[in-house]
Parts: structure tokens; C-alpha cells; sequence
């Protein structure tokens, strides 16, 4: 495998953050059978569900320090995977760390890049002290449930959510 570089977005370039956002949209239409890799049913499910929708919340979210998004870059400096991630707070006032988009170029697949991204992301939870971390994914998800099963994650009995049956990943650490 080529050498992989993990960094964070450059906030100034715009044309990563033009790919990314397309990634992220890629990976919905992707991961959700019940949308047939139709934007249009996408949209029906996902207001957001637009480029210059989910461009502006994924940039308007970086102005919070609670935010991150890294980027895997091989030699050629091109973007082959990404994963967004912030910190937030539970109806309890717990901290937790929650996984918003991940995504590996399809070539770039099954090398271990999505392992180091979430490695990456658990330090940066655990360096701001979260407790847990959780992600959800559609329950055929299967790829990605392993990888996060190998990583220590707990996966729940599907959930019935408005648009499809969803799984949540959850991982506790320990508090020092």
C-alpha cells in the first residue's frame, strides 16, 4: 500500500471541501439500499440532502472546536478517505464522541485506512475526555460494522428509524 498521510481538511481550499461533500453524499446513496442510489429519494428522505446544503453544514460545523474532519492523502496529495467527528453532550450532560461520515475511495478499500481514520478519531475523543463514542449505520451495513466490531464496538439489535432500520456502535472508555 502507498504511504498514507492523515491530516486535517485544509479550510482553505475549497475544492476539498467540494470532494468530501460529494463523498459524503456518495456514501448515503451508497449505504442506503431503500434510497436505490437515487438522489431524488435521498432528498425525499433527507431535507439536507443537497450539495450546497451538506456543503455549508459540513464548513459551518469546522467553526467549532467540537468539530473535526480528517483526511487520509496518498503521494499525490489526492484525498482517498475522510472522516467527520465531533463532541457532544447526551441528555445526561455526558460526553461522547459521535462519528458523522466516513468514507475510502474505492480502490484505496480493505488497506486499512477507515481503521486508522476511527483510531485517529478515538484519540482525539479520549484527549477530550469522552466517555463513549457511537455511530449509526443502516443494518446491511455489514463492512462497516465489522470494522468497528474489530475496533471494540458494541452493535445494537436493529432500530426502526423513519426511513430505514438502523444500527448503533457504541464504545465506552475508561475515565482516568
Amino acid at each position: 500500500m502507498q504511504d498514507i498521510e492523515i491530516r486535517d481538511i485544509d479550510i482553505k481550499n475549497e475544492s476539498e471541501f467540494d470532494l468530501v461533500t460529494n463523498r459524503c453524499m456518495q456514501t448515503i446513496l451508497e449505504t442506503i439500499p431503500e434510497f436505490d442510489n437515487n438522489p431524488e429519494k435521498a432528498q425525499k428522505g433527507f431535507s439536507n440532502f443537497s450539495f450546497i446544503e451538506m456543503r455549508k453544514m459540513i464548513k459551518d460545523s469546522l467553526a467549532d472546536s467540537n468539530h473535526k474532519l480528517l483526511v487520509a492523502v496518498n503521494n499525490n496529495q489526492e484525498i482517498v478517505g475522510h472522516a467527520i467527528f465531533s463532541l457532544k453532550k447526551d441528555e445526561s450532560d455526558i460526553l461522547y464522541g459521535f462519528c458523522f461520515s466516513r468514507y475510502v475511495q474505492k480502490d484505496y478499500r480493505r488497506k486499512g485506512i477507515a481503521t486508522i481514520l476511527l483510531k485517529e478519531a478515538e484519540k482525539w475523543w479520549k484527549k477530550n475526555n469522552a466517555n463513549y463514542s457511537i455511530a449509526a449505520t443502516h443494518e446491511e451495513n455489514i463492512k462497516l460494522i465489522g470494522l468497528f466490531k474489530k475496533l471494540g464496538y458494541e452493535v445494537s439489535e436493529p432500530i426502526k428509524g423513519d426511513i430505514y432500520k438502523y444500527r448503533e456502535l457504541k464504545k465506552h472508555y475508561k475515565i482516568n
